[in-house]
């Protein structure tokens, strides 16, 4: 059965505070990466491809859900944080594609170097202590992305 939306009411408003600020913690920590691509592995790079990109197709969820409750007869504080919702799903939606493209260039990064550690076949398996506590601060990727509040099984 295809998955379709199952709209809320208003006192449900979805926690998209707490999704952008994952993915803000997310992009810092891929950023503290980015220098050396190579102490993520392809796993994670993976996950982070899977995760954003599917975060990213569902940003149209929250956008329909508050274009709808825009349409309905709101309080004065409903309605001011509808609208402060809707630039939360904007500013989400720039700092999931910011990930994205920096998953790519590390994608890259780690191409680049797989390669050319395959040519020079000298490459060290030894991390030093900077890139070991990088490895430790990757974002739990493999916890299950919990599924949108708007998913249903409805027909």
């Amino acid at each position: 059965m295809a998955e379709r939306p199952d709209w809320q009411p208003i006192s449900r408003l979805p926690l998209i505070d707490a999704m952008l600020q994952d993915a803000e913690e997310h992009y810092q920590t891929l950023l503290q990466a980015s220098p050396k691509p190579h102490v993520l592995d392809d796993y994670i790079v993976g996950r982070v491809f899977e995760v954003f990109g599917s975060q990213k197709d569902d940003l149209w969820l929250f956008e329909e859900q508050l274009a709808r409750w825009k349409m309905d007869k709101l309080s004065v504080g409903q309605r001011h944080e509808v609208d402060r919702l809707s630039e939360q799903v904007g500013r989400c939606r720039t700092v999931i594609q910011s990930i994205l493209s920096l998953a790519e260039q590390l994608k890259q990064g780690r191409s680049k170097r797989s390669s050319l550690r395959a040519i020079s076949n000298s490459g060290s398996n030894s991390f030093s202590a900077k890139e070991s506590h990088i490895i430790e601060a990757q974002p739990h990727l493999d916890s299950k992305r919990s599924s949108s509040p708007f998913a249903s099984s409805h027909n």
